[in-house]
């Protein structure tokens, strides 16, 4: 394969006029400039494309403006345009509010120079406030460093396992945080369907696991880019959608994980990590959905100990949430009858004393008027 792999960075972009130029003078200052630069419109209302339009004149790499038909509500759209529309062997994608760090592209695609199997490459990323100028580590930096500590070291990080790598993901989060967290090969995007458009929120996330399924992935443990923090930013506006949508991701991958002999090691975590995300949608008063996903997990995955906490937790925030719509009684009542079966094992049981939690919270459940022991 070739040394020098062809990039391509995309900034999809919505009314992005106020940061936009930052973000793409971070790309005018990359050690290793990219072949291209595509901004991908998504039908903004602003002068986002006037303020493009100035920046590009001093860029001394093609910049490319490109528009959606229709605004699509997310990044995935502009973002699957804009791999469809380069040549580059190598994709790096820029949020409109977020900058690279200048070493960005080179540091992120020196793996898939060397490695013929290495199809993303993954990084740290830095979070700074838009009044204070302040820079500082997220907090998923040292589940990078690791993850590179347990791989194939390498000059950048290490090489790891994508399967393995995807485990840590489902387990522990998305530590990678946003797009700019990861660079990755053109052709295995567009082999795994490119971003789901149907996401509006966590489509990085599940790009992320789904190219993780197709091949290695480059550990580098450096922060290379930083996110801005404001009340604009997408994960911000909708935290319950964004629960939901991690929800969905995690289900759809974990259960296909779950036959591979090292995900044992993983399996509590993820479990702990699902349930903690279904808990967080029921306080946001999608009770419905919580319950159900609560039903699907206890049927794939079986019922244990912590996960029954978990879920008398999912009741409760259910019995609290005067929208609960009460033609989804079936599912609400196959948790409660699957949650009872297991409490009453759990009365006569010493496992009960590790979890104190427990008993408060099913006395709750069992004396509520809508539970009947």
């Amino acid at each position: 394969m070739s040394l020098q792999s062809t990039i391509a960075v995309v900034i999809p972009t919505f009314n992005g006029s106020a940061f936009i130029a930052d973000s793409i003078r971070s790309v005018m200052a990359q050690s290793r400039p990219p072949a291209e630069l595509l901004v991908v419109d998504d039908c903004s209302t602003d002068n986002t494309l006037d303020v493009v339009r100035g920046v590009a004149n001093s860029c001394a790499f093609p910049v490319r403006i490109l528009t959606t038909r229709s605004n699509s509500g997310s990044p995935s759209e502009p973002i699957n345009i804009g791999v469809r529309e380069t040549r580059a062997d190598v994709i790096a994608v820029l949020d409109q509010d977020d900058i690279f760090d200048p070493d960005r592209l080179r540091d992120g695609v020196l793996p898939l120079d060397r490695r013929a199997d290495v199809v993303v490459t993954a990084c740290a990323c830095g979070v700074f406030s838009t009044k204070r100028k302040l820079v500082f580590a997220s907090r998923y930096h040292a589940i990078l460093r690791q993850i590179a500590r347990l791989g194939i070291p390498t000059p950048e990080g290490a090489i790891t396992d994508g399967r393995v790598f995807l485990a840590q993901l489902l387990s522990k989060g998305n530590f990678i945080v946003g797009y700019p967290g990861f660079m990755f090969r053109r052709r295995a995007a567009e082999d795994v369907g490119g971003a789901d458009s149907t996401l509006r929120i966590a489509s990085d996330y599940d790009l992320l696991c789904k190219l993780s399924c197709a091949g290695s992935v480059g550990v580098i443990p450096k922060i290379l880019y930083h996110r801005r923090n404001h009340g604009s930013n997408l994960s911000a506006i909708s935290a319950t959608q964004c629960a939901s949508e991690a929800l969905l991701i995690t289900a759809r991958y974990a259960t296909a994980l779950r036959a591979e002999s090292f995900v044992s090691t993983f399996w509590k975590d993820i479990e702990r990590q699902y349930f903690w995300a279904v808990q967080q949608l029921a306080n946001g008063g999608s009770s419905v959905a919580a319950i159900q996903l609560a039903v699907s997990a206890f049927r794939d995955w079986g019922v244990r100990v912590e996960n029954v906490v978990a879920a008398c937790r999912i009741l409760l925030a259910s019995l609290r949430n005067a929208n609960f719509n009460k033609q989804h009684t079936d599912d609400y009542l196959r948790l409660q009858s699957t949650l009872l079966q297991r409490l009453r094992w759990l009365h006569t049981s010493r496992q009960l004393r590790r979890f104190v939690l427990l008993s408060p919270v099913s006395t709750c459940v069992l004396e509520s008027g809508q539970v009947e022991p």
